[in-house]
């Protein structure tokens, strides 16, 4: 882990984001980068559709664009599916494939169930590939890809694991087997401090796993939907893989049936590339080191990101249906 990271774990919470933009000021001046241009009429349909799961409705908000091969685009704890823009915008992708991103219940612009006032939330493997598979169905997509970062992409292992006969292809991104002793928890008390402003807190929270080879608008694009999740979203959320360690999923998982691609960079010690290649070893899946990308690749960084992406489609493409 970064030594700067080490030093932000000890600041009390509510004096993380100033520490972080003093550091930040501190730095040498770098190349900002340059972020892909966006079309200025978009491809993309949003719209919403409502799901039924274990007597509860869920309204559902989601983007899709593209046409061909059904590919579902699955967005990283406390964030939406804003983050998979550059991919659905991109001409190429679109000509293959029909990418489709939710957003999961309690994130972004779907909204928790009624009565979630006197609820707390807390993410479980049950729910998580529950509402997927009842998005799949409402859907009427048969056998989709699979593409997840982070915590998505930890549910893809256990996709891959447990449900691997129900898709195309899956694609993990920045994940591995959660419990191992060498990553770093990723729950934050700060962002359900009463004292704490969790909007400051959980940017700064995930601003180290960025990489510094990416464009600073970018990153600061990634930080500001990061702010805007709903207070205890994001701590919710990571108790997936709480659930996953106390229903010992991981000693249930089989091979994959379909093909698993595994994709980890050189800047993430939250999912660092040694371990993504041992869940692909466990998974019987391909292992991908991605040079210099950081912990959300496909937003921080898009253009290095399809060069790797590209290479998997190209093998997906391939398949019979």
């Amino acid at each position: 882990m970064h030594p700067a990271c080490i030093f932000l774990r000890e600041v009390p919470h509510k004096h993380i984001p100033l520490v972080e933009r003093i550091l930040f000021c501190l730095k040498p001046e770098q190349d900002r980068g340059v972020a892909p241009r966006l079309p200025r009429k978009s491809a993309i349909k949003a719209t919403y559709l409502t799901i039924d799961f274990e007597g509860r409705e869920y309204r559902i908000y989601y983007e899709e664009a593209g046409r061909g091969i059904p590919m579902l685009c699955m967005h990283t704890n406390g964030s939406d599916s804003r983050q998979y823009k550059y991919m659905l915008e991109d001409l190429e992708l679109q000509a293959d494939f029909r990418m489709i991103a939710f957003d999961m219940p309690w994130c972004g612009r779907s909204k928790p169930p009624l009565g979630w006032r006197s609820e707390r939330f807390e993410q479980t493997v049950n729910f998580y590939c529950g509402i997927t598979f009842e998005f799949i169905k409402a859907m009427g997509l048969n056998k989709p890809v699979y593409i997840g970062c982070s915590l998505s992409g930890d549910a893809a292992l256990i996709m891959a694991g447990l449900y691997s006969d129900e898709f195309r292809s899956i694609i993990s991104v920045a994940s591995c087997l959660r419990g191992n002793p060498k990553v770093p928890p990723r729950r934050g008390v700060g962002t359900m401090h009463m004292e704490v402003d969790h909007s400051l807190f959980l940017s700064s929270w995930v601003n180290g796993l960025l990489a510094p080879t990416s464009s600073q608008d970018l990153k600061d694009d990634v930080l500001w939907e990061y702010s805007q999740s709903a207070p205890g979203n994001y701590n919710g959320g990571v108790n997936l893989l709480a659930d996953a360690a106390k229903t010992g999923v991981v000693e249930k998982f089989k091979k994959s049936k379909c093909p698993l691609y595994v994709l980890a960079g050189d800047y993430d010690y939250s999912a660092p590339p040694e371990l993504g290649k041992e869940a692909a070893d466990l998974l019987g899946g391909e292992f991908i080191h991605m040079a210099n990308k950081g912990h959300f690749p496909m937003f921080e960084d898009p253009v290095g990101f399809k060069t790797y992406l590209m290479l998997v489609l190209a093998k997906i493409k391939q398949l019979k249906p």
